[in-house]
Formats: structure tokens, C-alpha cells, sequence
């Protein structure tokens, strides 16, 4: 479970020594999110597959284990290790995503992930935004940090009605005192591709 609390991943070309259907994988991750006797019952979860690029890093390697409550066939592991996309490249991914969506979810989602983020990761944060940013929706020359401003006030504006948690989400005045300090000032001003 708390794999599945930081990676959402579908992967694109798995190893067919994966013995599970697409469905039987899906179905496994029904639950991720919940706590015991949260008392929520069936939870749908929504997954987005975004292909915009070949990963920038190579991939790290993440074991799942399937709860014991979640059947599994005859001779089928319980141990699924799959390789995800570098944690440093999602958060990337998420400041683009943020950036052009301005979602609040996308803001949850990088407040959780600066609690975490060290010095190295947050130096080599920077460019791959800026790679990232080259292949996304963001006109040449765009103001960064007006963009940023952007997202944060239209995610201000629906938080926490676009979560889907468990728990109390954080106040608002914390997510953005945290973007503001930890992915603001990694923007490169003005945008450019080359």
C-alpha cells in the first residue's frame, strides 16, 4: 500500500513474465489508497496514460506486493516487480502537468513528493523540467512564473473538491507555501525549447 500511495503507473511494453491480465492488475490496485475499516467501501480509481516522450532516466525498480485479501490464481505470485519511471522524472512530469493544468490534484500530488525531496534531486529537478517543458503545450517564451501563479489560483479555486483521499487533505496555505518554495524557483523564466 504505500508503494501504491507514490507511483501510478500503467506501464506501456511490459515483460510478459508478468502473469496478470490488464483487468486482474487494475482490480489489484482497487484498494491502494484506503486504510483498513475506512468504512468507504468500493473505491473507482482513474488512471491516465500519458505518452509524451522516451523516459529522460532509467527506470527504478519497484516491488508491489498483492494484499493477502485480493485473489490470486493458483501458482501466481504475490510479488510483481515492475520498473517505473525515475521518482525525480514523475516530479518533473507533475510540474509540467501542473503548469498547464493548474489541477489540484497535480498540486497534492507535488506537495506530497517536496516532503521528500533532497538537494541532489532537487539539482538535477531543473533541467529535466525544462525538458519536459519543451514537449509540452506551453508557447515558446511563456512567462513561468505568471504560469505558476496561474495553476496555483485555479487550483486554489476547486481545492479539495478534486481529491480523492482518505484522509484530511492539507490546508491550502501550506500546498502553496511549499510550491512556492520548492518548485517556483526551479523554473527556468522565460520558456524556451533549445
Amino acid at each position: 500500500r504505500d508503494v501504491a500511495r507514490v507511483v501510478a503507473y500503467v506501464p506501456q511494453a511490459v515483460d510478459p513474465a508478468i502473469p496478470y491480465t490488464v483487468a486482474e492488475f487494475m482490480e489489484m490496485a482497487r484498494y491502494a489508497h484506503l486504510r483498513p475499516f475506512s468504512g468507504l467501501g468500493a473505491v473507482n480509481i482513474r488512471v491516465e496514460i500519458s505518452w509524451r516522450e522516451v523516459p529522460l532516466l532509467p527506470a527504478e525498480p519497484v516491488e508491489i506486493r498483492i494484499p493477502r485479501d485480493v485473489h490470486v490464481g493458483a501458482g501466481r505470485p504475490r510479488l510483481i516487480r515492475l520498473p517505473v519511471l525515475a521518482r525525480v522524472e514523475r516530479i518533473a512530469e507533475k510540474v509540467r502537468a501542473f503548469l498547464e493544468r493548474g489541477l489540484d490534484r497535480d498540486a497534492f500530488d507535488l506537495h506530497y513528493h517536496a516532503r521528500r525531496l533532497s538537494e541532489a534531486e532537487r539539482t538535477r529537478l531543473r533541467p529535466l523540467i525544462q525538458r519536459k517543458l519543451a514537449s509540452g503545450e506551453l508557447k515558446e517564451g511563456c512567462d513561468l512564473h505568471r504560469q505558476f501563479a496561474t495553476a496555483l489560483e485555479g487550483a486554489r479555486q476547486t481545492w479539495p473538491r478534486g481529491l480523492v483521499i482518505v484522509s484530511d487533505p492539507p490546508e491550502w496555505t501550506e500546498v502553496e507555501r511549499v510550491l512556492n518554495a520548492t518548485y517556483k524557483p526551479l523554473l527556468r523564466n522565460p520558456l524556451r525549447r533549445h
